[in-house]
């Protein structure tokens, strides 16, 4: 039912019992209040018998709510003295004992007067089971003639000999009646008082248990910083009002009044004003602060936040299972510690107040329990906040209190589980409790806190220490902060509790191969996809091992096995293109590379192979554009501005208008090298030669040449020499063959 009415559903809660007169028309009649059954019961199941055994059927009903059991006697025996009734009670014996679904026929002398059929039914209605006696009545001066029974098993019988105001126990094949005498009762019932409630305009709902609140915070009038609601190791009232609430300017007043009864209690208040958040109303804080100088309120003051008003919001929808409007005035009652005792709704009246401080400030927790309930009775067991319950419903709204409410729940738990309790309870327990210590560390995952996120997990494995999937979490935590070795300790910690892991051995098997040890990475590369024939990643991760290895061809089959499983896994066209192109395809290597950009524009190692693929190819064209591209991803690699300049400067198949390009991109090179390079000088010679300016492209070539010589790289400074003489004789330096660069 709680469950339930958390759910959002309907629930009532006073569900009063109803007669229903069939008035031989259409409709029933409600004939509840005439016959006395509408009292302010919530209803659940009802019996009917002769108690009294006066002849007359008495009802006895059962309610959810106070008081849970009523006995109505039926009195009209008195108004109609000569109304006659019978009882059967029956008795199978080859049929069930107690002859449910038997049918019993009531045939009277007179034909007028027809017949009286009943089946015997075990359970007549919800929850409720009547007695078994069948009773008939007959009004007026009936004779019986003879009575039928028709038993479960299909036979039927017939009783005579029958006399009104008698009780008859008719036992299957006996064809005679037994008269059953009225027996004694020795029950003697005592009709309890029903005091009828207290109603009030206020409503108080004091907590069966102390609640430990969220972080609740607010501002003052001249200070905007958010100060959290601190009790002083004195109770606390908590009350919210508006300027605009005359219901609150009231209170304000009474609390002003009695200001000495309240200090002497040793109770503190804060006011707390919502004005300046409610859309309804256009007042501010400012209107609120000119009340409490006129008032010379002689309490602390403050102004709520919208977070404030949604936690307060949250907490009471925690304790009454729905979110109900924030009405005011409004007010909570908080212990010396700052937990919740008592929420009040209007008007609190100051008596009330004091009486529930005194109360339940010195309450045992059987007390506390019987304070929170307007009725009295007996408790099946001890009711304590469940932290844990509570937790979520602040997470991913406010994790700081989601947090608080988790580390409470860890000691709630590790109290519980210091007590006896039964195997199967204990291990539910443990995982519980290490689960808590989880939910840490995925809240500080969320956070960013790597730390928190690694101590948590520890903290679970204390609790659980064969926690597989907090094994593997923790490793993964540990490998973000580089400490592989830990994490490989832990990936084979989570394998060897759970093998079927598959993500374990794929990531231990990556940092093996990270550190060297190619072969047993390889090998859980194996095991993981033999666990998950669809981890695209494994097959990838299992691919690039094997080509450390050496063995290309199976490398190749890998990455292709990951694209059947992920056709956008742009890594693995990749270096599907690197293998292709190491095995001599050119065209295949091209394709793949072009698939990666497809997926991936911007893949700065794609666009860097497909410009010297292409290059090679004699498709210049195509090769400038993936020049221009890197320029874009990697705008200040010295290395790709001096070949794009190359290129544009010496192969006559291009636009000789980016010929002055080439001009800029190598100066461009040469100011951002830390190191000048001949070739970066040989480069810059060649693109001014290429726009007719001689004089700069032999000193500057002379440059690299002398740079070369410098450096013992004899075979480069010839090169450079004879592009000298090119220049001296006013010719630009021209590739000719396909791929033929020099450089």
């Amino acid at each position: 039912m709680i469950r339930m009415i958390k759910e959002g559903k309907s629930f009532s809660g006073n569900e009063r019992n109803c007669v229903f007169l069939n008035t031989s028309h259409p409709r029933f009649a409600n004939v509840s209040s005439a016959v006395g059954l509408d009292f302010k019961d919530d209803g659940r199941g009802m019996a009917v018998l002769d108690w009294d055994q006066d002849g007359d059927l008495d009802m006895w009903l059962r309610n959810r709510s106070g008081p849970r059991l009523r006995l109505l006697l039926n009195r009209t025996d008195s108004l109609l003295p000569r109304n006659q009734w019978v009882y059967f009670r029956l008795q199978g014996t080859s049929c069930n004992r107690d002859a449910i679904g038997a049918r019993v026929e009531v045939h009277l002398k007179d034909p007028r007067q027809g017949r009286l059929v009943q089946t015997l039914h075990a359970g007549d209605g919800y929850l409720s089971q009547s007695s078994k006696w069948m009773h008939f009545g007959l009004g007026t001066d009936a004779e019986i003639d003879h009575v039928t029974v028709r038993w479960p098993a299909g036979k039927t019988e017939t009783f005579g000999d029958i006399q009104p105001q008698r009780r008859y126990l008719l036992i299957q094949d006996s064809g005679e009646p037994v008269e059953s005498p009225v027996s004694e009762r020795q029950l003697s019932l005592v009709e309890s008082d029903q005091p009828k409630p207290q109603y009030s305009e206020t409503s108080s709902s004091s907590l069966p248990d102390p609640f430990p609140l969220p972080v609740l915070r607010y501002t003052k009038f001249d200070d905007p910083a958010p100060r959290e609601i601190k009790t002083n190791s004195r109770p606390l009232l908590v009350n919210f009002w508006a300027s605009w609430c005359l219901p609150c300017l009231g209170e304000l007043q009474d609390f002003t009044e009695r200001q000495q009864e309240i200090r002497a209690a040793g109770l503190d208040v804060l006011a707390i004003t919502v004005d300046g958040i409610s859309i309804d109303h256009d007042t501010t804080p400012a209107n609120a602060q000119q009340l409490i100088n006129r008032l010379e309120f002689p309490f602390d003051t403050g102004v709520a936040t919208s977070e404030l008003i949604d936690k307060v919001a949250l907490i009471t929808e925690i304790h009454f299972y729905r979110r109900s409007s924030f009405d005011l005035p409004f007010s909570m009652l908080l212990d010396a510690e700052g937990r919740l005792l008592s929420i009040y709704r209007g008007v609190v009246e100051i008596d009330a107040l004091l009486e529930d401080l005194d109360q339940l400030s010195s309450a045992s927790p059987l007390e506390m329990m019987n304070l929170s309930v307007p009725m009295p009775g007996r408790w099946y067991d001890e009711i304590s906040t469940d932290l844990r319950e509570i937790a979520g419903s602040f997470r991913g709204r406010y994790n700081e209190d989601f947090v608080r409410y988790v580390k409470g729940a860890t000691k709630q738990i590790a109290k519980i589980r210091e007590l006896t309790l039964p195997e199967h309870e204990q291990k539910r327990l443990q995982k519980l409790h290490a689960d808590l210590y989880v939910s840490l560390a995925k809240t500080a995952w969320e956070t960013g806190d790597a730390d928190q996120v690694i101590e948590q997990y520890r903290n679970a494995l204390t609790i659980r220490p064969n926690y597989a999937r907090v094994h593997y979490n923790l490793a993964v935590a540990l490998a973000g902060r580089r400490q592989v070795e830990l994490a490989a300790e832990h990936y084979r910690q989570a394998i060897k509790s759970d093998p079927k892991i598959a993500e374990a051995h794929n990531n231990l098997g990556m940092i093996l191969v990270a550190t060297g040890s190619v072969d047993e990475g390889v090998t859980h590369f194996r095991q993981a996809i033999s666990l998950d024939s669809e981890f695209g990643r494994a097959y990838f991760n299992l691919g690039r091992a094997l080509r450390l290895q050496g063995n290309f061809s199976e490398a190749g089959d890998q990455f292709r096995a990951a694209l059947q499983v992920n056709p956008g896994y742009y890594q693995a066209h990749f270096w599907l293109g690197m293998i292709q192109q190491g095995q001599g395809d050119d065209q295949a290597a091209a394709e793949s590379f072009d698939r990666v950009l497809s997926i991936e524009p911007e893949h700065e190692m794609a666009h860097r192979m497909l410009a010297t693929l292409r290059y090679r190819q004699g498709k210049y064209a195509v090769s400038v554009n993936h020049f221009r591209q890197l320029t874009k991803v990697v705008p200040d690699d010295v290395e790709v501005l001096n070949a794009l300049a190359w290129l544009l400067a010496t192969q006559p198949q291009l636009d000789p208008s980016d010929r002055q390009e080439a001009v800029q991109l190598a100066q461009r090179a040469i100011e951002l090298a830390e190191q000048l390079d001949p070739s970066l000088l040989d480069t810059l010679a060649a693109a001014y030669a290429s726009t007719q300016r001689f004089e700069d492209a032999i000193t500057t070539a002379r440059r690299a040449w002398t740079l070369a010589e410098t450096r013992g790289d004899a075979q480069f400074a010839e090169r450079i020499g004879d592009r000298v003489k090119l220049y001296e004789r006013g010719q630009s330096y021209r590739e000719t063959a396909a791929g033929g660069s020099d450089k």
